[in-house]
């Protein structure tokens, strides 16, 4: 999906894009084409703190929206600490404006200089937020520039076995609400369903009547530290028989919100983040739990640090604040 820019910002990918050089294959430092998608993970990936709890590589992949293949790509690579504007020059000659983590633009500048392929995927949730870069080399290897990446590079290869390099090359050819069908692997949030759909909305005047028999309903309350993004998050509760209402992770949750949910005899309710759509199939993480014991239940969900594509790390967020 591409959006619209204006003639400004135009004008600056201009500027951006004049600042490329076209590198021969094999020019600049780090590992030779030749390299392992192991060698060139560790050597080109960025660090990652130790005990890091990072985002599920489904929601890594499916949380793409386009993928750019790039020719060159401009932008100021001192910036190492955040996002950074780019020009994307694809390989059609067609200039995307972008904002890329600084910690990505070793692994690129790499594939760049060395004749692999470089595709950069931006985001669903935040329009031009790259979500994911995935170098692929002329022999079929494949790695993940920036920070933390190359725990995902493991994880695929170690899944995915002798296929992984051909799969993973494969992703930009396929819609990314199928990547993970794609790759052959379980989706992780598909739920147990008893009604036989593939989910359930536990809504009073849709929902087959026999799964709510054995459910009550509470008033929840849901307080949050920080708006996330601009606001068009969705704060979701499930539980063993299905999805609750949602509601959006803007100011007025910041001061509270008070919406009417099922629960069952465990009190036992998850809290997810989910885009605007509210898309349960491709949740964006799980934010944690609480467990209800009576009629109301009040929780303070720690939002700080959530990036606006709705990245974060920590599912332990949620705090019982008051019940009775």
């Amino acid at each position: 999906m591409r959006t619209g820019w204006s003639v400004s910002l135009l004008v600056a990918m201009l500027v951006l894009v004049a600042g490329c050089t076209t590198v021969e294959p094999g020019a600049g430092e780090g590992p030779d084409i030749t390299a392992s998608a192991a060698e060139l993970g560790r050597a080109l990936s960025g660090p990652c703190p130790e005990n890091s709890e990072l985002i599920g590589a489904f929601d890594l992949v499916t949380g793409v929206d386009e993928w750019i293949h790039a020719a060159q790509i401009g932008g100021d690579r001192k910036v190492v600490d955040g996002r950074v504007p780019i020009a994307i020059v694809d390989t059609d000659g067609r200039t995307t404006g972008a904002r890329l983590y600084g910690t990505d633009w070793r692994g690129i500048d790499w594939g760049l200089k060395n004749g692999a392929d470089v595709w950069i995927g931006t985001s669903t949730l935040v329009a031009g937020n790259v979500r994911l870069s995935m170098v692929v080399t002329p022999s079929g290897e494949v790695f993940f520039p920036g920070e933390c990446s190359d725990r995902y590079r493991a994880y695929f290869y170690a899944e995915l076995g002798d296929r992984a390099g051909e799969l993973l090359a494969g992703l930009p050819a396929v819609e990314p609400a199928d990547a993970y069908e794609h790759l052959g692997l379980p989706d992780p949030y598909a739920p147990e369903d008893p009604s036989g759909d593939e989910y359930v909305i536990l809504n009073d005047e849709d929902v087959d009547p026999s799964i709510l028999a054995g459910l009550h309903g509470i008033r929840l309350t849901i307080t949050i530290t920080d708006i996330v993004g601009d606001g068009n998050a969705a704060l979701c509760t499930e539980i063993a028989a299905g999805w609750n209402d949602c509601v959006m992770a803007d100011a007025d949750a910041v001061t509270g919100i008070t919406i009417p949910v099922h629960a069952d005899d465990s009190g036992r309710i998850e809290f997810w983040l989910l885009d605007g759509n509210g898309d349960i199939a491709h949740p964006l993480g799980r934010l944690g739990e609480a467990t209800a014991t009576g009629k109301n239940l009040a929780v303070l969900i720690d939002t700080s640090g959530i990036a606006p594509d709705g990245s974060f790390i920590g599912n332990d967020r949620v705090r019982v604040v008051a019940e009775r």
